[in-house]
């Protein structure tokens, strides 16, 4: 990593005589801080243990924890004043379209702990929404997955935050990316949010897929017992039985309502052991390897390098 800011600094000092595309190093810069978090993505993942097919208890080395804050730190200092500034013109804009299989891993994501925002929101506004993925640091595996699916629709690479807990008094490590303002988000921005809050779409049984399903559950699911627990405590009551509805009409599920936190008027999503093979057959094509713990399967290792 050390040759590669020398590299960008070299290259931004003769970007300043010359009409150098600095576009370029950022591209040379991203790609190898992509490739140093892949190798980080691996220590962590071994780094887990798995008792057995239930325990999703998940351990991080320090020394893993001191290259991530190494490569945090690269992050901060190299990319940002390389990152693009590049605005686009209304018709490069509406150039963006998202495939089909983007609009269902949007949905599953939406479902969970991506957000979208929109700076005016009054119906005549020609503003564009934005999406921001945000995961926890032990699931980086998911957010890098994500932009490399998002990243055309980006200018800079996930980076990592951290923030005090309150409560606690701990520090939560995040990591997460944003894309552009672009027209091509909005249609999913007036179906998500209602006066800047999240909801659940009346349609969500024709939008939900076993795509939106697998990046629902990786962001937001947890093996619990013989079954799996979708977290969905930011939702009323209301509209987590709208979601039961569709789980259950659509993909032949006998899901039912839990209740998380009474006073908070809080509830999850439980889906029953006679449910998860056939859960299991719908998503498994799109569970990235360090998630399948979620339904209750181990592991797989990673190939050999």
């Amino acid at each position: 990593m050390q040759g590669v800011l020398v590299l960008v600094l070299v290259c931004f000092i003769i970007s300043k005589f010359i009409d150098f595309e600095y576009n370029c190093i950022f591209s040379y810069v991203n790609k190898n801080y992509l490739n140093a978090k892949v190798i980080l993505e691996r220590l962590i993942l071994l780094n887990k243990k798995l008792e057995d097919s239930n325990n999703t208890e998940v351990e991080v080395s320090t020394e893993t924890k001191l290259n991530l804050e190494l490569v945090e730190k690269t992050n901060s200092s190299s990319l940002k004043d390389l990152k693009s500034k590049v605005r686009l013109s209304n018709s490069e804009k509406n150039s963006y379209q998202l495939s089909e299989f983007l609009k269902q891993v949007l949905v599953g994501k939406l479902l969970g702990d991506a957000h979208m925002r929109k700076y005016n929101t009054s119906e005549n506004s020609k503003s564009n929404a934005r999406i921001i993925f945000l995961q926890s640091l032990e699931q980086s595996e998911l957010i890098y997955n994500l932009y490399d699916l998002f990243k055309d629709f980006t200018v800079s690479p996930p980076k990592v935050n951290s923030s005090l807990i309150k409560e606690t008094g701990n520090m939560r490590h995040n990591i997460s990316f944003g894309t552009r303002t672009l027209p091509c988000f909005n249609e999913y921005y007036h179906l998500f949010y209602k006066d800047r809050l999240k909801i659940v779409p009346t349609k969500i049984k024709d939008l939900i897929t076993p795509v939106s399903l697998a990046y629902w559950i990786m962001g937001d699911g947890s093996w619990k017992g013989y079954g799996l627990r979708l977290h969905t405590n930011n939702f009323t009551k209301d509209e987590v039985e709208l979601l039961i509805n569709a789980l259950n009409r659509k993909f032949g599920f006998s899901s039912s309502i839990n209740i998380a936190n009474k006073s908070k008027s809080q509830y999850t999503i439980y889906i029953p052991s006679k449910d998860i093979e056939k859960l299991r057959s719908l998503v498994i094509p799109y569970i990235l390897p360090s998630f399948r713990h979620k339904l209750g399967l181990k592991i797989l290792p990673f190939p050999q390098i």
